[in-house]
């Protein structure tokens, strides 16, 4: 079951719990979505599997259309809120990397060089609080359009910025998007 928070007649906005995937299975937040109404739904936009958050789904072909049209024009916005393990340099900050989806593999992968296929992409975060020096709660804004590939490039930009050659240290243990 898949909680409802809004609905009208034109799209409803549901809580996707971790471990669900958005769409493109048996089970999944559509099809969930889809038992409980009783109508085809339209993901606006997915959810990686661990991130649980909220996500808008049209319920007509035309409102979808309407809503991703918002999206490609900057008039919806993805924030999410994370508890991660390992802390960021700064307070706040910009990360801007090039990025490469293997749909084979169904994962985002960051890459050092322009080619195609690859996206750009920008993310913003502020630290909201911190526990000793292990833990840390975090904003991110996504200024582009990512898809799939938060976790990865947020998790490798921190391993970075702490000196880290790779991301095992780094987890984002939580996180929930509005």
């Amino acid at each position: 079951m898949v909680d409802v928070v809004y609905s009208c007649g034109s799209f409803a906005v549901c809580i996707k719990p971790r471990g669900l995937v958005s769409q493109g299975s048996e089970k999944s937040a559509v099809t969930l979505l889809e038992e409980q109404t009783g109508s085809p739904v339209y993901p606006v936009h997915r959810l990686d599997r661990e991130t649980e958050g909220l996500m808008v789904f049209a319920l007509s072909q035309k409102a979808a259309a309407k809503l991703s049209a918002a999206i490609q024009q900057g008039d919806f916005s993805k924030e999410y809120l994370a508890v991660i393990k390992g802390r960021p340099e700064s307070s706040s900050g910009i990360y801007e990397d090039l990025l490469l989806r293997d749909k084979l593999k169904n994962k985002t992968y960051v890459v050092s060089r322009k080619r195609a296929g690859v996206k750009e992409a920008k993310l913003e975060y502020t630290l909201l609080a911190e526990k000793e020096e292990s833990y840390a709660s975090v904003m991110l804004d996504l200024n582009e359009e990512l898809g799939n590939g938060v976790a990865e490039n947020f998790a490798r930009n921190i391993a970075t910025a702490l000196g880290n050659k790779t991301t095992e240290n780094i987890t984002i243990i939580s996180s929930s998007s509005s």
